[in-house]
């Protein structure tokens, strides 16, 4: 995940025929996040080495043929936002979405930027999946798999103690691993998502399906579009993860007009929207 000027992004969000490259996805800011302008020509080219073997090895493939398709909407990190002007877009179509939590962010929720435990509680009960986001927030390319057996188990039990159910569904941090780390996380997870856009078919790897992006940058009306278009001809799985949803959006936030265009978009078009661990149900291993 690079980060490159908005009109490139915009460009690499319209999706295409075949899969492609990493996701022009740009991550955080947030708690142990730091922003990797500086990130030296090397770096990057390890980590486009990294993201493409981690995609083709330690795979377990899927065949996803939903009729009609099937559309996921996940929350990362779980800004308070999410919650706050999401959730009731979401009941307004009675659509169920996957709120992807990191127990160390919740900690800091009472500061008002993330979703308290209570909060995840509340959604919880509304029928939401809480996923597993990792406990710390860590880069799964930077760590031994020490460190990600830990901070796994650290947000299992985070969720233990909050009360929430065990997750079944992980997504990367920065939407980066190794083989090595897919292996781990398979071990406990039904799915484990990335951030590279494309729609999950036939031969789809559970172990990081495909996901676009859906920030107020990135994707237009006409994107959006495009994407449950394609989705609608060929079936199979598009998931669009963001973070926050609010009128004033930072770079990895959408609005809540665009979630409810997506929504009201994909009930056009007889399209189902899924929780992401839900996805699973009657589709056939390869």
């Amino acid at each position: 995940m690079e980060y490159l000027p908005t009109g490139d992004r915009q460009r690499a969000c319209i999706p295409r025929d075949t899969p492609h490259g990493n996701a022009p996805s740009v991550r955080p800011f947030h708690g142990t996040g730091k922003l990797m302008l500086g990130a030296s020509l090397g770096q990057r080219v390890r980590r486009g080495v990294l993201n493409k073997i981690s995609r083709r090895r330690s795979r377990r493939l899927h065949d996803f043929n939903d009729r009609p398709p099937v559309l996921t909407l996940s929350f990362d990190d779980v800004p308070r936002s999410a919650i706050q002007e999401g959730v009731p877009v979401l009941q307004a179509y009675d659509a169920l979405a996957t709120f992807y939590v990191c127990g160390s962010y919740c900690e800091l929720g009472s500061d008002g930027s993330y979703a308290t435990v209570s909060d995840l509680q509340a959604i919880s009960a509304l029928g939401h999946e809480i996923g597993c986001h990792g406990f710390g927030h860590i880069d799964f390319q930077q760590v031994r798999p020490a460190d990600i057996l830990r901070d796994l188990d650290r947000n299992a039990t985070f969720f233990a103690e909050a009360g929430l159910s065990e997750a079944r569904t992980f997504a990367y941090p920065y939407g980066r691993a190794t083989p090595r780390a897919k292996s781990l996380c398979a071990a406990r997870f039904d799915i484990c998502r990335g951030v590279y856009p494309d729609l999950s078919g036939p031969g789809a790897d559970l172990n990081i399906l495909p996901s676009v992006e859906f920030y107020a940058a990135s994707l237009t009306p006409a994107t959006i579009e495009q994407w449950l278009d394609k989705l609608s001809l060929s079936g199979g799985v598009l998931s669009f993860f963001s973070h926050g949803v609010t009128t004033n959006p930072g770079p990895f936030d959408c609005t809540p007009d665009q979630l409810d265009l997506v929504l009201r978009l994909a009930k056009q078009k007889g399209i189902v929207v899924k929780r992401m661990r839900d996805v699973l149900a009657e589709t056939e291993r390869v």
